[in-house]
């Protein structure tokens, strides 16, 4: 077998046609012979295929067709189902806003209310509750105002 005309040591001299290749199959072949690293692309042999072959590449790109359609059909669900729970959750914090604001007005009318009735114990144990049903209201207000901010 003869070594082609190119070693390693010159090969940076930037030439990819080469005059003597050896192919191992037909032997010597004298000439310009471009090597196969100079290809760039896809190389297309011209030739039909066979029945069998045609039928095997039908069945394969039908096979392939009906795993992608069955995984974007389970992404859409997943998407689907994450944007119902989304929705849900959304709801459930402007719900817990609204119920914040009654809890923090309920606890105001206590701390007023509070004031005019009973005596000095009495007055002072209305303000606490009202007062601590007020903090506790802002606590909820804030939680669920920062969720709503966040998944917005």
């Amino acid at each position: 077998m003869v070594a082609p005309s190119r070693t390693f040591w010159n090969m940076g001299e930037g030439r990819d046609v080469t005059n003597n290749v050896s192919n191992g199959v037909s032997g010597h072949v004298n000439g310009p012979v471009v090597q196969a690293g100079s290809i760039n692309g896809n190389v297309i042999l011209p030739a039909t295929p066979s029945p069998e072959e045609a039928e095997l590449r039908a069945r394969w790109a039908a096979r392939t067709k009906r795993i992608l359609d069955a995984e974007d059909a389970e992404r859409a669900a997943r998407y689907a189902q994450s944007q119902f729970q989304r929705q849900r959750f959304l709801k459930k914090a402007r719900r817990g806003i609204y119920g914040s604001v009654v809890w923090i007005l309920f606890g105001l009318f206590l701390v007023v209310g509070g004031h005019g009735s009973g005596g000095d114990s009495t007055r002072v144990m209305w303000a606490s509750i009202g007062w601590f049903d007020v903090v506790i209201g802002f606590g909820f207000l804030a939680k669920h105002w920062l969720a709503l901010r966040r998944y917005r």
